[in-house]
């Protein structure tokens, strides 16, 4: 029976000796998972301020866009009014010249 119970306490130690340390190798995957949980969310918070940023970028640059667009239509506009001077002012020319020629 001594052989028995030394055999049965050291079953029993051994026993214990795994469950401690399956409770350690628990606590620290736990301790990972947990990492990597507030890892993953500050990527997702990150990525959100970034897609929030992108946002406003495209929006600055859709109104910039628009507002050049608004220049480039006055630019050709102020084209054409030149054009019509240019014109007017080359019939005026010839006007002229044909007018010496006569006299």
């Amino acid at each position: 029976t001594e052989i028995y119970t030394r055999s049965l306490v050291g079953s029993v130690r051994c026993v214990q000796e795994t469950d401690v340390a399956l409770k350690t190798e628990l606590e620290e995957v736990n301790k990972a998972l947990k990492e990597q949980a507030n890892s993953f969310q500050q990527s997702q918070e990150e990525q959100l301020i970034l897609q929030n940023n992108l946002k406003s970028t495209i929006k600055e640059k859709e109104i910039a866009n628009t507002e050049l667009e608004r220049k480039l239509e006055e630019k050709d506009d102020k084209i054409k009014e030149l054009t019509k001077e240019l014109k007017a002012a080359e019939e005026q020319c010839c006007t002229l010249s044909r007018n010496k020629k006569q006299d």
